[in-house]
């Protein structure tokens, strides 16, 4: 998306001729042609003729040639010295726990000019939403000045108390502009531009085409842009940027700073030297070589009265050198300017605004700062406006302030019947990238220009002549710009109202507390809650590295020997895989799909039946009679498993992109079937050279590594308890199978009838490719082989995500007594608002019974400093969450009644189940001591507790019957039948689905218990049908995830700042899904279990014992390591 003050540069440069003319003062030009010296934001010279075209335009004011120096009458500064108290026009911090209800949207303004313009024809309303000629950056013009005061554009998010207005500085709420103006107003006021005929007269001046040129309208296209991009980062001091870079000017610039009341809100940004952003973590690495500050069009760091009076920009930006080119020989005083400026950081009355504060804060607390008086993260309050950005924009800064939705004033996005954050025309300059403004393109061999593009390090950025002012002008503009941003979000947020669940609003409303709007929630939740996550990183979790690394050694020889499994089964089919890449796709494609068709048959060839692979010949390989010394490459071919010249006899059912089969890990666990069953059944069967290995210990893990925390469904996993074997008897021939003899084996246990191997694979769990290979043997030897190839990728993925990473120092660093801690990213960047973690994924570890290499059991506390771990895990929260908002009297009374709930809920699908119960031929469940007197329900009718477990998780989020039958492999009329007889005993889960998808389509979005919402767009819409369908899940899944998301936070904040386990010296360390750990003293441990338990089972306020319509059921222990409190 083209940012709007750079298409406005963009127009200018396209519209002028490239001539010699001089400017409008008689001046030659210096740097380039008048067109691209009117373009120029950061030339102070231009800026005065930009000033004095506009005031001939409006006004007939005297030109600058005739007027300069002397400043014109209507245009007098009165600054005051730093230190004093002034009044300024600047966000103001309120209290967290007010109500936006209760204080007036209205104010008056305070400006620090003395003087106002005095003459000048007003403008028209439609004026005032005209785009700004090549206005510079916080330059008003005309049209602007005369605005009438109660019109002015202002802050959204500021309050202030009737009874105090007239005696406080406070910043006023934004107001749209609707009539004309009738009076001056303060200089500081944004730019919304001349009149149309005003622009055009500009644009004339400048040596333009005018508007009668229709190229002129898009800037001239990518290299206008590029031109107007560098026309607004010259080389060249910025006027509005003050530069700090000595320890006299950080005093000054200190002082100032300190001189705001508490309440002052600053945006912050820093930019750090020495970490890689994708694999750093920023509690262990970066250096911080400069820092920004910005607090408002009027706050200014150093202006000097003759600058004021020829009407020069207010130095708005405030820019440190931290790091003073890193000259040794002046590191003292860079160490100085630093700590001068330690009062401010440390404040907590004055407030700091950030985008990604998660990162800033650690690379500044690197310099030996405590970061309080935290006021905001821009980046989470725009995920509270728009969760659906993910995929539609993102959330960096550059991509959110150049949102010309988002960032023009007065056109509210997510309100409800419109915004106040702002008026119309305001002029707000988008963040560029530093690959936009420094890239540079790598040169080719022949020394062209290549496509690559390259970024400087910063640091040459910093102190290179070419660049430093242009590195200055851009890192400065970062503070403006999340700013700018916090002000529109905020007035976003409070123009959104907050639907709370009834039982939640009346739990806050007892303790006197109204959330009204996204603004209150977002200071009363996620503001608080950014902050703990950042103390949650800071503080980091201890990890056992000898463990690991014993654990490594483990992983790395089981993965070793099931590649080796593959590979020996490959080679008795095709003898050249003895050199194939047994990771490799397209290699494995080839032997399991070679000669399948494509998916568009008409239009592409079907996979060839040998292809050639050119592979490294780390081997030395040599054709005999052919090759006097190896090559680098060698010619792998290959064909399918079933022989040469063979078509592969298995039926695609997924295919890439390009039309082909897929050979990802997903389709191979289905090829293979159930994990581990091959490789028993070898086992039993007494056909395996080495004892059989349970492969399904992996299968939690997701294959590519991605956090499973925010999908429409939960992650089902194989169930477990499936009872006594009720299979039917295993097939055999009446030969006889001699004791480890492989031949006879495989002649017992041939089978003539390939429906009957397809019969016994749905029946036992296998994979098609046992029915593809003739015999009993063969098909499971096939089975197993691509079972090995799945487990090679399991543990790779535990490898690569977890025992190697919590190693590496990227990510860990050794406390002052030595115990290594790794500090993950924790991020609220999911569309349900569940929280993520990267670097490692903590969120992705296999479950318990899974975790063959105890990689929980690397997680420990700091037992030399006598300390343990409290692990709390909510039970069961999301169905929780479901039968409350659904009303299921049904579900309510199977979580009152406790037990297994997934036995409850197939007893009320299956008649027969029923029966079995009143006939006492089974139990429901058994809490005695010793073996139950009867089998249990889970053993006897293992099938239909299982289907029962999956229904109550995949219709609560919104799976149909259609996607079940593919699951289950049955029918659609099937799985129709089942998923009414779950329905039948709980009709209120049906009513509230329905009224979630009425919902998403009506307004566009769902709600949580907190009333946040998710934007589903596609739910509006039917051209794109799967889209539509995927929204309308999400409509019923979101409420749910989404609400666990917000009782998992308000659990973290209440027990963050639980006065008890405060005074005891217990602190938060990681929240996993439903899970939170905590590190504290031994001996009061089990006082902080009861007090962890007790904050997460009333979430909110603490007041009330059961908030929803069930409990919330908390299982906590006590331990030293993660493993031992599951």
């Amino acid at each position: 998306m083209r940012r709007r003050g750079l298409t406005k540069l963009a127009s200018i440069v396209a519209q002028t001729p490239a001539n010699g003319a001089t400017s409008g003062n008689g001046a030659a030009g210096c740097g380039g042609t008048p067109a691209y010296r009117s373009a120029l934001r950061c030339s102070r010279q231009k800026r005065y003729d930009e000033l004095d075209r506009n005031r001939q335009l409006n006004g007939g004011a005297p030109s600058a040639a005739q007027q300069r120096p002397a400043a014109p009458a209507q245009y007098h500064f009165s600054l005051p010295p730093p230190g004093a108290r002034v009044e300024h026009a600047r966000p103001r911090w309120e209290d967290a726990g007010s109500s936006s209800s209760s204080t007036s949207r209205g104010g008056t303004w305070a400006s620090s000019t003395a003087g106002r313009m005095s003459s000048g024809a007003p403008a028209s309303a439609a004026s005032l939403r005209q785009p700004a000629a090549a206005t510079p950056r916080n330059w008003p013009s005309a049209a602007a000045r005369q605005i009438p005061r109660s019109q002015h554009p202002q802050p959204a998010f500021a309050e202030t108390p009737a009874a105090s207005s007239s005696s406080s500085v406070y910043s006023p709420p934004m107001s749209a502009i609707t009539a004309q103006p009738a009076e001056p107003v303060p200089e500081w006021l944004p730019t919304p531009g001349p009149p149309a005929a005003a622009a055009a007269a500009v644009s004339s001046q400048q040596g333009g085409s005018g508007s009668g040129d229709e190229g002129a309208g898009d800037g001239g296209g990518a290299d206008s842009e590029e031109a107007a991009i560098a026309a607004a980062y010259v080389n060249e001091p910025p006027p509005d940027v003050h530069v700090v870079n000595t320890l006299a000017a950080a005093q000054a610039a200190a002082a100032r700073l300190l001189s705001f009341p508490a309440g002052t809100v600053f945006a912050c940004d820093t930019e750090v030297m020495d970490i890689d952003v994708t694999s750093h973590s920023p509690c262990c690495h970066g250096r911080v070589i400069c820092f920004s500050v910005y607090a408002g069009p009027t706050v200014h760091w150093g202006q000097q009265q003759e600058e004021a009076e020829q009407g020069a920009p207010l130095r708005t930006m405030l820019w440190v050198d931290t790091w003073l080119d890193g000259d040794e020989a002046r590191a003292g005083e860079a160490a100085a300017i630093i700590e001068t400026f330690r009062p401010f950081w440390e404040s907590e009355q004055l407030k700091k605004v950030w985008h990604n504060y998660s990162f800033d804060r650690h690379v500044m607390e690197q310099l030996g700062l405590g970061m309080r008086g935290f006021g905001g993260d821009t980046m989470h309050m725009a995920r509270l406006w728009d969760s659906s950005r993910m995929t539609r924009g993102g959330y960096s800064l550059e991509a959110l302030s150049s949102d010309e939705k988002l960032m023009s004033p007065g056109s509210s996005q997510g309100g409800d019947g419109g915004s106040e954050a702002g008026g119309p025309g305001l002029d707000v300059r988008g963040k560029v990238s530093m690959k936009k403004l420094f890239g540079r393109r790598n040169i080719k061999k022949d020394g062209t220009e290549g496509k690559l593009v390259s970024l400087p390090p910063v640091h040459e950025l910093q102190r290179g002549e070419d660049t430093r002012w242009r590195w200055i002008n851009y890192s400065a503009f970062d503070a403006k710009s999340t700013w700018d941003l916090y002000t529109r979000l905020a007035g976003e947020l409070r123009a959104m109202q907050a639907s709370l669940d009834p039982a939640v609003a009346a739990d806050y409303a007892q303790a006197g507390i109204k959330l009204e709007t996204l603004w209150d929630v977002y200071r009363r939740t996620w503001l608080p809650f950014g902050a703990l996550l950042t103390d949650m990183e800071a503080v980091g979790m201890a990890v056992d590295r000898p463990h690991l690394a014993a654990a490594q050694v483990q992983a790395e020889a089981d993965q070793q020997q099931a590649k080796d499994r593959f590979r020996s089964w490959a080679v008795e089919k095709v003898p050249a895989a003895q050199h194939m890449n047994v990771g490799s796709g397209a290699q494995v494609q080839q032997l399991l799909f070679a000669g399948a068709e494509n998916r568009e048959k008409d239009k592409k060839d079907p996979l060839p039946l040998e292809r050639v692979f050119k592979v490294p010949n780390t081997e030395g390989l040599m054709v005999p009679g052919k090759d006097k010394k190896p090559k680098k490459m060698w010619d792998l071919k290959l064909h399918s498993v079933w022989g040469p010249d063979t078509k592969s006899p298995l039926v695609p059912e997924v295919f890439t992109p390009a039309g082909v089969p897929a050979c990802s890990t997903p389709v191979l666990k289905s090829l293979a079937g159930k994990a581990g069953k091959a490789r028993k059944k070898l086992a039993e069967l007494g056909l395996l050279d080495h004892p059989a290995e349970d492969l399904s210990m992996l299968r939690g893990v997701g294959e590519d590594g991605s956090a499973a925390g925010d999908m429409d469904g939960p992650a089902l996993e194989a169930d477990d308890e499936s009872g006594p074997d009720s299979s039917p008897p295993w097939p055999t021939s009446d030969a006889a199978i001699s004791e480890g003899g492989r031949a006879e084996g495989q002649d017992a246990l041939a089978v003539k009838s390939r429906e009957q191997l397809q019969k016994l694979a749905e029946r036992d769990g296998y994979g098609p490719l046992f029915s593809a290979f003739g015999t009993v043997a063969e098909g499971l030897r096939a089975c197993d082989a691509v079972d090995s190839l799945v487990d090679a990728s399991a543990i790779d993925t535990l490898l690569s995500n977890f025992i190697v990473p919590l190693q590496s120092d990227d990510i860990s660093k050794p406390d002052p007594s030595g115990v290594y801690r790794v500090h993950c990213s924790l991020n609220i960047n999911t569309e349900t608002g569940r929280l993520s973690a990267r670097r490692p994924n903590l969120q992705n570890q296999p479950a318990l019974e899974k975790d063959r290499y105890k990689v929980r059991k690397a997680f420990r506390a700091d037992v030399a400093a006598g300390k343990t771990l409290v692990v709390a895990d909510y039970g069961q929260l999301e169905l929780r969450i479901l039968a409350h908002m659904a009303e299921c009297r049904s579900m309510i009374d199977a979580f009152e009644a406790g037990g297994d709930f997934h036995s409850r809920t197939a007893l009320g699908m299956y008649d027969h189940i029923k029966e079995a119960i009143a006939q006492e031929r089974c139990l429901l469940e058994w809490e005695g001591e010793g073996a139950p007197p009867l089998p249990l329900l889970k053993d006897l009718f293992a099938s239909e507790r299982r289907r029962a477990k999956v229904l109550n998780f995949s219709i609560a989020y919104g799976k149909t019957a259609h996607g079940l039958s593919k699951d289950w492999k049955v029918s659609v009329k099937e799985a129709e039948a089942t998923v009414s007889r779950w329905y039948s005993d709980r009709p209120e889960v049906l009513n509230w689905q329905k009224e979630q998808r009425a919902m998403a389509q009506q307004k566009g979005y769902v709600t949580t218990v907190l009333g946040r919402r998710r934007q589903l767009p596609d739910a509006q819409s039917s051209r794109n049908r799967a889209a539509q369908s995927h929204a309308l899940r999400a409509a019923i899944n979101t409420p749910i995830q989404g609400s666990a998301a917000d009782i998992a936070t308000a659990a973290m904040l209440r027990i963050n700042e639980d006065e008890t386990l405060q005074r005891m010296g217990w602190r938060l360390l990681l929240q996993v899904h439903d899970e939170v750990i905590l590190e504290g003293p031994r001996e009061t441990a089990a006082e902080a279990r009861d007090r962890v338990v007790a904050c997460m089972r009333s979430p909110f306020t603490g007041l009330n014992p059961k908030p929803l319509l069930v409990d919330l059921v908390v299982d906590a222990k006590y331990a030293d390591t993660w493993y031992e409190a599951k």
